[in-house]
């Protein structure tokens, strides 16, 4: 009878890990986010110029940053119209892959411009070489400003 007991015991054990483990191996599904109505908060809750224009295109993805629109699901870019400063890009792409694929390009976006300005804007430089590209899953997030991390936070707070 203790015998009986202690196979049913293990098996009721083993069937409980066998559970979990197949609860846990499911892939991590990333929210889907909206990054338009993020944009419009960042810009309440931070400073941003007078004179802004947003990236709305594929082709506009394609002139500015050499992404290729394949990749991308969704995006929301905000510039200075006057310069480098000032420049928030939050885009979903298409997967994990993609995404690794659309900060690639990102950074050579920003290293590109860091390299213009050594010599022309000592402060820009700086703020450039600051700046980081970040990978949350499939969205990819880049903020050229002196509140980056506040808009890193806004950003943070809406992948929950």
């Amino acid at each position: 009878m203790k015998k009986t007991l202690s196979v049913f015991t293990a098996a009721i054990l083993l069937a409980g890990v066998a559970l979990l483990a197949a609860c846990g191996s499911k892939p991590a599904e990333t929210k889907t986010l909206d990054l338009p109505g993020i944009m419009t908060e960042i810009a309440t809750k931070t400073t941003m110029p007078a004179e802004t224009i947003d990236l709305e295109t594929n082709e506009d993805l394609e002139d500015y940053y050499g992404l290729d629109p394949a990749l991308i699901s969704s995006f929301a870019i905000r510039q200075n119209a006057s310069g480098y400063e000032d420049e928030i890009v939050m885009i979903e792409a298409n997967d994990e892959e993609s995404a690794h694929a659309v900060a690639a390009m990102l950074e050579s976006h920003r290293d590109d411009n860091r390299e213009a300005m050594r010599n022309y804007s000592p402060e820009m430089f700086e703020l450039l070489s600051k700046t980081t590209v970040d990978i949350h899953g499939r969205y990819v997030t880049m903020f050229v400003s002196a509140e980056a991390d506040a808009m890193k936070t806004i950003f943070s707070q809406h992948l929950g």
